[in-house]
């Protein structure tokens, strides 16, 4: 009896705040999109604060896509949603950087290469098929 109490204590605070991704992840030249979804019936006013801002208003169950700018530092992003009353129901988003890899000046696939590594594979060939003759030629002596 007690739980059905206070389900039915509760039941008019049910929030419907919807985000995703759960991880941002931004490069340091391209940002990332953020989708908020209000899923109750109402208007309702949203916050986003950390590493970046906004204030907006959604209708009812209607979705807004937020673009978060490239970022060099990462962070946390909290999605409020505030409530008439003063409630605040809040998800918080790790924004993870991720860094471009350097290119690197050598060329695997360059033609040098490939020719060093065809000819050291030539060499070592050469080498066991001799050593192996040289031998198989000591052993039929004795």
């Amino acid at each position: 009896m007690k739980i059905l109490f206070f389900l039915f204590l509760f039941l008019p605070c049910v929030s419907a705040l919807a985000v995703t991704p759960t991880i941002v992840t931004v490069t340091e030249d391209v940002g990332a999109k953020l989708y908020v979804y209000n899923t109750l019936n109402q208007t309702m006013v949203f916050q986003i604060e950390g590493i970046y801002a906004e204030n907006f208003t959604l209708e009812g169950n209607t979705l807004k896509i937020v673009d978060i700018p490239a970022q060099k530092k990462r962070g946390i992003l909290r999605i409020k949603e505030l409530y008439p009353q003063g409630f605040v129901n809040a998800v918080e988003i790790p924004v993870e950087v991720q860094r471009k890899a350097k290119e690197s000046s050598f060329d695997v696939t360059s033609l040098p290469f490939a020719l060093l590594s065809g000819l050291s594979l030539t060499l070592l060939f050469v080498g066991m098929y001799g050593w192996k003759r040289k031998r198989k030629k000591n052993t039929t002596l004795i």
